[in-house]
């Protein structure tokens, strides 16, 4: 799948940057070395002088809905429905097999999703301190807004001066659609310390 880029530019000097140093794979390593993904945003961070990821640290709410607008049934209405399809005579003779293990996977996949976000919340809750870079781990960063964007505008000024130069950070949709592979993760402690890359 391949992906747009957002370019970062200075409406005063020769800076340039891009949103994809948001995207890979980053987890925090919990005490039982359980890996859950960090949440992430667009930021400058003051150490690297640089656009960079940096720590979200809000909440995660329990999402009704998937990222193509459908409901996501909750672990009881599954195991309910789960539950019914196994029940069903027809099953007897294997013809709802399909359904069940639809089902089961379906399950499943919703138990880990939200274990997920429950882990990821209490660690949310036990920090201790601010944000940090992603890449040097420091706290010296500030969010990023950048605007809803449209394919071939001009570009819209993000609100950030940089401070190279006194220039502002301004963003724009690339017009180019990348495609990376990512072959490791970056792991952080929970308090947002890297820890190291890892072989996915």
């Amino acid at each position: 799948m391949s992906v747009e880029t957002t370019q970062i530019t200075c409406s005063t000097c020769a800076f340039t940057a891009s949103d994809s140093v948001t995207w890979g794979y980053f987890s925090y390593e919990l005490k039982d070395n359980t890996l859950i993904s960090v949440e992430r945003s667009l930021g400058w961070c003051h150490n690297c002088n640089d656009v960079v990821a940096i720590e979200n640290l809000t909440p995660k709410a329990k999402r009704s809905k998937d990222t193509d607008g459908r409901s996501w049934k909750g672990i009881a209405e599954l195991k309910l429905e789960l539950q019914k399809a196994k029940s069903r005579l027809r099953n007897i003779f294997g013809f709802g097999k399909a359904k069940i293990d639809l089902l089961t996977n379906e399950l499943e996949f919703t138990i880990l999703r939200e274990r997920e976000i429950d882990q990821y919340n209490k660690l949310i809750e036990s920090r201790v301190g601010s944000s940090r870079c992603l890449f040097c781990s420091m706290r010296d960063i500030l969010h990023l807004n950048i605007p809803k964007l449209t394919e071939g505008n001009p570009p819209v000024s993000t609100g950030f001066i940089h401070p190279e130069c006194g220039g502002q950070l301004m963003a724009a949709k690339s017009g180019f659609r990348v495609s990376l592979r990512f072959d490791y993760t970056s792991v952080y402690d929970c308090e947002g310390h890297f820890l190291r890359k890892q072989q996915r």
